[in-house]
């Protein structure tokens, strides 16, 4: 279910924002490391590496002290999987990392980040 807020900024010229009324922080991303939508408590999203993915949160949101879930994408590979981990010396201060792969090797996949 998605909301359209105007007191929020809008995200890339839709001014869409998922609606998690009870998330600390949410967004979709796409395989290019593009946040597709997201909630203003994620400051950015970007793609590091083959299937490594840095999502930084705002001072909203610790990162040290989230129990942050993953889960891929209705349109990610079968055979795929996701892990996910806090404050990763490969991010940004503040940052939840998430890895994607098929089969055992990186793979770029789209995913949900959710931090309840």
């Amino acid at each position: 279910m998605w909301l359209r807020c105007p007191r929020w900024p809008t995200n890339r010229g839709r001014g869409l924002r998922p609606k998690a009324p009870y998330a600390q922080a949410a967004a979709a991303v796409g395989p290019n490391g593009a946040n597709v939508q997201r909630t203003n408590t994620v400051a950015s999203t970007s793609r590091t590496d083959t299937g490594r993915y840095c999502v930084e949160l705002t001072s909203a949101v610790d990162a040290s002290k989230a129990a942050p879930v993953a889960t891929l994408s209705n349109s990610a590979d079968w055979g795929s999987e996701v892990r996910v981990s806090r404050n990763h010396s490969a991010c940004p201060a503040n940052s939840i990392r998430v890895t994607t792969g098929t089969n055992g090797a990186p793979a770029d996949q789209p995913f949900y980040l959710v931090i309840p």
